[in-house]
C-alpha cells in the first residue's frame, strides 16, 4: 500500500480543484455510461454523503459497498474492486 500511495497523492490537485470541471452544472448528468460508486464499509461517514450527492446527479448509477474496507479500498481490497469494475463494464 505504501508503494501505491503516490498514485493517490498524484490526484490531489484534480480532486481538490476539479480541474476537469466534472462537477460543473450539467457535467455529471451528461455522462453516457454506467457509473459504479464504490465505498468501503469502514470509510469515513462523509464518503457516504459524497456518494449520495453524486448518485443524485448521475443518470445511470450503481452503488457497492465492500465489507471490511476503508477509504483506500482500491489499494487494500484490489480484487474486490476489480470484480465490481468488471461487473459494471459488462453493463456498458
Amino acid at each position: 500500500m505504501v508503494r501505491q500511495i503516490r498514485l493517490v497523492a498524484g490526484t490531489g490537485d484534480a480532486l481538490r480543484h476539479d480541474s476537469a470541471r466534472i462537477l460543473r452544472e450539467g457535467g455529471l448528468e451528461q455522462i453516457d455510461a454506467p457509473v459504479l460508486l464504490i465505498q468501503g464499509a469502514d470509510s469515513p461517514a462523509v464518503i457516504g454523503g459524497i456518494i449520495d450527492a453524486l448518485a443524485e446527479r448521475l443518470p445511470d448509477v450503481g452503488r457497492a459497498t465492500i465489507p471490511g474496507a476503508g477509504h483506500m479500498a482500491p489499494l487494500t481490497h484490489p480484487d474486490q474492486v476489480a470484480g465490481l469494475i468488471a461487473v459494471n463494464l459488462e453493463r456498458a
